[in-house]
Order: structure tokens, then sequence, then C-alpha cells
């Protein structure tokens, strides 16, 4: 009796394992697992901007503007795009310890490998609301003048009604 009792226990828990893992993938298949951010320098009337392009949109846009799609689980990674006229790039991490897009520990993690997984607990917005934000900060020193220039970019994560109308 002990035996099969045993073994009734785990089959019903490997069924409940297989169920959730079923579930959660569901809801993150919306969204990219994996997104890397090209960087690119531009001069623009004696001041360097920031063009981003992102793995998904190859369009460069400026980054002051630029919202950056992404989704519980995602893993972000900053690269210099081909010809970037970037030098170093000093920072990219958030502006505030706790925005809802990067996970808490960011400050530490970023460093020089410049990649984040987004935390899969980040707030999927509601049917009403269209959107989650975070504003967050790249330090970057370009080729040209070797001077350092702030840029503020955006992470977003999309309504799940938006990302339906996308695959449309």
């Amino acid at each position: 009796m002990k035996k099969i009792l045993t073994h009734l226990i785990g089959i019903v828990l490997l069924i409940a394992i297989l169920i959730a893992g079923g579930c959660k993938s569901s809801v993150d298949s919306n969204y990219p697992p994996n997104v890397t951010i090209y960087l690119k320098a531009v001069e623009d009337d004696k001041e360097m901007k920031l063009l981003l392009s992102d793995s998904k949109d190859g369009t460069g846009m400026d980054a002051k503007t630029y919202y950056t799609d992404v989704g519980p689980g995602t893993k972000v990674v900053w690269r210099r795009a081909d010809n970037s006229g970037i030098k170093s790039i000093r920072k990219v991490g958030p502006l505030s310890e706790k925005g809802p897009i990067f996970p808490g520990n960011a400050k530490t993690i970023l460093g020089k490998r410049r990649r984040i997984s987004v935390s899969d607990d980040a707030p999927i917005p509601s049917d009403q609301d269209e959107e989650t934000v975070e504003q967050y900060e790249i330090i970057f020193k370009d080729t040209k003048n070797n001077k350092e220039w702030p840029i503020d970019p955006y992470l977003r994560i999309r309504g799940t009604d938006q990302l339906s109308q996308d695959n449309q």
C-alpha cells in the first residue's frame, strides 16, 4: 500500500509540474525570450546622439525616444553596433533602484557584461493599461571627441491586447 501511495504522489507531483510549466510558457510566449540592443553614436549639431536598434527592429532611432519591448523573463543584452562611433560604455543601468522592469540587483550585475534578465514577476499591464515603462541610463564615450554623453532610453512591457494586435 505504501509503495502504491508513493508512486501516486510522484505521479500527481509530476502532473502538477507539467501543468504549471505549460501555463507559464503560454503567457511568456507573447514576449521575446532574448533582445539585443545595438548602440551607435552619431554627431548631430555638435552633440552626440545615441541611435538604438534591437534584434527585433533593425531601424536605428534616437535613444531619447526609443522603447525596447521586453517581457517577463526576457534576457536583454546591450552591444556596440558595427562602426558604432563609441569608444567605451561606462554605464548601462537603471535610474532608480525600485523600477518595474530592471531586476533589483541590476546595478551590481550589469558591469562589463551589460546584460539583464527581466524578472519573471515583472508587471504585465492589465487590459486597461497600455504598458509598463522604465527609463534607464547609458553613459558612453565617443571616438571623435573622447567625451562622455549620458542618454536615457526606455524598456517597455506592452499589454497583452497590444501584443495580439502586433501579431495579426
